[in-house]
């Protein structure tokens, strides 16, 4: 897909079945495309750690309704995030800030 120069490539969990080595030289190879070829990515992911390293908007989705739609930088913050993830997962990622 990359050989065409897409304007804007749609991904939904790409890397969902690969290894960890596998999922760095997918994400590196990618964000080079987009720097050298000014593609735009939408991805859906669960991969919070690639959200808040690469990421530059996020719109968090759950049941269908938009929860948040911002810089992802202000994710990490927003009380929104507990409503995505639950109470539990928002108590551990918050105490280990």
């Amino acid at each position: 897909a990359l050989l065409l120069v897409p304007k804007i490539f749609l991904l939904d969990e790409a890397t969902n079945h690969l290894d960890p080595g596998g999922t760095l030289a997918f994400w590196e190879a990618l964000i080079q495309a987009r720097k050298t070829a000014r593609i735009e990515v939408i991805i859906s992911t669960h991969d919070l750690h690639f959200v808040k390293r690469h990421c530059d908007w996020v719109c968090g989705l759950k049941e269908g309704s938009v929860i948040f739609n911002g810089p992802a930088e202000n994710l990490w913050t927003d009380p929104s995030l507990e409503r995505l993830f639950g109470e539990r997962w928002y108590r551990e990622f918050t105490s280990r800030q």
